[in-house]
């Protein structure tokens, strides 16, 4: 699926399927119960997603001036790089539900969910990344 436009929201849910681009202008974007996402672009808003899988192509979530917030299933195995140019990035879990290693700083994380496998990147200008882990994302 792709979804595009300007200064409007997207909101996808319960998708049997991968959102391989959801880009808008201006408006949030909120993912729920797809598959994977491919890539995921948006500005002056904030992104929203579930990750129950990463596809061979990996995820790219990418906002200039919003924050980013990923709910990750705690079966999922990945390699992660989280950058926030004037905010906090953080990884967090549910019960430990997800294993995650790497080295931190304020402002940028790179390691790994798991094993490590396809790469999920997250980038905003200013704002915050945040991951969780979810056993329910998945």
């Amino acid at each position: 699926m792709t979804l595009e436009t300007t200064r409007g929201s997207i909101r996808v849910s319960d998708l049997e399927g991968s959102v391989l681009l959801a880009r808008t202008a201006g408006g949030p974007i909120e993912i729920r119960n797809a598959t994977a996402v491919e890539v995921a672009e948006t500005s002056s808003a904030d992104i929203e997603a579930e990750i129950g899988a990463v596809g061979p192509n990996g995820t790219s979530v990418r906002v200039d001036g919003g924050s980013i917030s990923l709910y990750v299933a705690s079966n999922v195995n990945a390699d992660i790089e989280l950058a926030s140019g004037s905010g906090a990035v953080a990884v967090g879990s549910r019960g430990g539900t997800l294993s995650v290693a790497g080295e931190f700083s304020p402002q940028h994380f790179k390691g790994r969910i798991g094993a490590g496998g396809n790469t999920i990147y997250a980038e905003t200008s200013s704002g915050d990344v945040r991951v969780y882990g979810d056993g329910s994302a998945s």
